[in-house]
This record gives C-alpha cells, structure tokens and sequence, in this order.
C-alpha cells in the first residue's frame, strides 16, 4: 500500500479508525504534531475527517490487493469530489470578477470590491496549490491543455492587473511561477 503523505510503500501502516485511510506510522504521526503544533484540530490527509491519536490502528498486513484497489477508488472519488467544488467555486469567483468589471459606474466603490473579489479568488488558488498541478485536472490531453489554458489566462489577468496598480499581483504572480514556467 501506499501512503499518500509520503507517497512510498507504507512502513509500519497505521489505519485511522473514523475513515480507513492508512499512512506510514511516522507519516501520521507527523501529520499530527504538525496539525496540533499550527493549534489546528488534526484531520485525515485524504478526506479531512477529525482524529486523534485515539483513532490509530496498527495493520500488521496489508499486502492484500483487494484493499488496495478500493482504497484507491476512495481517493479518486474523494479528489473528483474536491476538484469539481473547487472548480465550482472558481468559476464562480470568476464570474463575479468579470461582471463587477463591466459593472463600474462607481470607479471608487467598484475598485475595492474588485480587488477584494480578486484576492478571494487568488488566495483560493494559493491555498489549493493542487488545483493548479499536472494532471490535476484529468489525465488526459485535453484536460491537461484546459489546465494550462487557465493558467495561461491567469498569468495574463495578474500582468494586466499589476499594470493597472493591483499591489498584490506581483505577490501572486510570484507564488504562482512554477506554473508560469510550465508554459514555456
């Protein structure tokens, strides 16, 4: 099996009781005193599901194949589910982005709505780092062309919007640049 912290073969797996999902003993334990540490209440790495140290289960083999396979389609369903609420969401920021630009009879009063709406949306992409990497999207060619046309266009939005005195665009501009160079 593989832990999905560490991504390599599970060493001395620990199975959270509340979810099933298994990591490597040291993998969750991190994961917790991190969590704990940040005064953030811990939660599962894969479907955010609350735990303590109580909700630990030692597996002694977990060499079964069809364990394997359910659980990968448990983390599949369970990424499908996120992408396409964080694609909603997205999208939905977008909107309202692009609707008060046309919408600015106030400059004042717009502007900041504008820029607050825009940093929602930036902090939301900065936050969800995964929603923005390879094959985040699908693995397929078109997904993958579809993602970097966002990102493409993302690129263009914060140029544009630092041209136009946005303060945070170069903030973002440089937290997102790993993606920007994917492009190339």
């Amino acid at each position: 099996m593989i832990c999905t912290i560490c991504y390599s073969e599970t060493k001395n797996t620990i199975m959270l009781h509340k979810c099933n999902h298994s990591f490597c003993s040291d993998c969750i334990h991190t994961w917790l005193d991190f969590k704990k540490s940040s005064g953030q209440i811990p939660s599962c790495p894969n479907c955010r599901k609350h735990f303590d140290i109580s909700d630990f289960i030692s597996v002694v083999d977990n060499t079964n194949p069809k364990n394997f396979t359910v659980y990968l389609n448990t983390r599949n369903r369970t990424h499908n589910k996120r992408f396409h609420e964080l694609y909603a969401h997205v999208n939905d920021l977008i909107h309202k982005v692009n609707k008060l630009s046309r919408d600015q009879r106030d400059y004042n009063f717009y502007r900041h709505q504008h820029e607050t709406l825009i940093i929602k949306l930036l902090k939301c992409l900065d936050h969800n780092s995964w929603f923005l990497s390879k094959y985040s999207w699908g693995r397929t060619t078109q997904n993958e062309a579809m993602r970097k046309g966002f990102i493409s266009v993302l690129k263009d939005k914060l140029n544009l919007w630092r041209e136009n005195g946005f303060v945070f665009a170069n903030i973002f501009i440089f937290k997102f640049r790993k993606h920007f160079k994917e492009l190339h």
